[in-house]
This record gives structure tokens, C-alpha cells and sequence, in this order.
């Protein structure tokens, strides 16, 4: 994880732990979507959460406790930390007013962009599951792509993500959001320019496709 990651480490850890809120995951998965380095991270930290699960304790003839080094580093990051604990905190403020007001524009379906020449019209997804089904329309604007986005029959329980891809394969993330049984319109956003997306695609949290468009 690069050096300006750093703020993200301990939400992170804490993500890959299952301890964050519902607003507070959200907001962490989303940067991982974004951040090759922490998606890396979360990666590692998911796979050794799972390895550890397999450990015996009955096995184990002493109390185990962490390596000197581990403690050295550990303290050395709480130092650091808190060195730039006001700066952090002003982030957080401002990132959490952003997520809320992204939230309120996701569960009332408002568009969150201004929509320019170069609209398109509603297009069908193709499906993995008889279940689900799914349409999308894209619209240009200053900031790339703005997706128009309506799903149903979706695990109301899983978190899902859609996926703008250009000609090179490049996929860029419009954001997450949560499955429904009955159909649900939302605006999301991607830094693709619309005439570059070849791919609109939706993928769950084991990265498995189960809406899919090649334009």
C-alpha cells in the first residue's frame, strides 16, 4: 500500500474484518474499487483472515503472542497517526457529508449529473440468473459517463458493482450498490468518456458477472 494510502490502512484492516457500519463499508469499498494498492491490500488481509480460521488452539502449548517487530511497527503507526489525526479527521468529515449525499441521490433516483448531447436509450442486460434483470442508459457529461441504472431481483442482502469498459479492456468503476427483489432505478457516475464504453457490466462481490452489455 502506497504512502498516500496511508489514511486508509486501518479502515481497511477493518473491512477485511467484516467491522465496519453499512455507510462506513460503502464508502471503504468504493475507494478499493478505485485503488489498485488497497484492493491489493484487502486481498491479503481477506485471505488471512480466512487462513486463520483453520488454526488449532488446542495445539498450541503457549500463549501466542506478536513478534517484537510487529509491536515496533505497530506503535510506530500510531504515532504517525496521530501526528496527522487533524487532518485526517477534516477529510473524514468531508468524505462522510459526500457519501450521505451520494446515498440520498442513489435511493431517490436522481440523476447526478447534468446530461448533455449524447444520451442514449434504455438498453437490456443480459443475465446470469432468470431472477435478475437489469437496463441502463448512458449519458455524457463534463466528468465522463453518467449511467441511468435499474435492476431487480437482485440478493437484497449483497453488495454489487457496476463496470464501465473501454476497447483496451480498461474497466472503470460507476460505483456500488445493493441487490433488490423488485425493480430500482439509480444514477452513478464513471470517468469514461460515453464514447468509449464498449462494456457495461455488473459483478457481485466474488467478482462473477451477472449482468453483462457489450455495446
Amino acid at each position: 500500500m502506497s504512502d498516500a494510502c496511508r489514511e486508509w490502512r486501518g479502515d481497511v484492516a477493518a473491512l477485511a474484518l467484516g467491522r465496519l457500519l453499512p455507510d462506513e463499508r460503502v464508502r471503504v469499498v468504493a475507494h478499493c474499487d478505485a485503488c489498485a494498492d488497497c484492493r491489493a491490500e484487502l486481498a491479503m488481509l481477506e485471505h488471512l483472515g480466512r487462513a486463520m480460521t483453520h488454526a488449532d488452539a488446542t495445539r498450541l502449548d503457549h500463549e501466542p503472542a506478536p513478534a517484537p517487530e510487529l509491536r515496533d511497527r505497530i506503535i510506530t503507526r500510531l504515532h504517525s497517526e496521530r501526528d496527522i489525526n487533524r487532518r485526517r479527521t477534516r477529510r473524514r468529515v468531508q468524505r462522510t457529508i459526500a457519501a450521505i449525499a451520494a446515498a440520498v441521490v442513489m435511493a431517490l433516483g436522481i440523476g447526478v449529473a447534468v446530461h448533455e448531447s449524447g444520451g442514449s436509450h434504455a438498453v437490456q442486460f443480459a443475465a446470469t440468473s432468470p431472477a435478475a434483470h437489469g437496463s441502463f442508459a448512458l449519458h455524457r457529461n463534463s466528468t465522463g459517463t453518467a449511467i441511468t441504472f435499474t435492476q431487480a431481483g437482485l440478493d437484497p442482502d449483497a453488495v454489487y458493482w457496476l463496470w464501465l469498459t473501454d476497447a483496451s479492456g480498461k474497466r472503470v468503476a460507476a460505483g456500488t450498490f445493493s441487490g433488490t427483489p423488485t425493480a430500482t432505478t439509480v444514477t452513478m457516475q464513471a470517468a469514461l468518456p460515453i464514447d468509449q464504453v464498449v462494456r457495461v457490466w455488473v459483478t457481485d462481490k466474488d467478482d462473477a458477472t451477472v449482468l453483462d452489455k457489450v455495446l
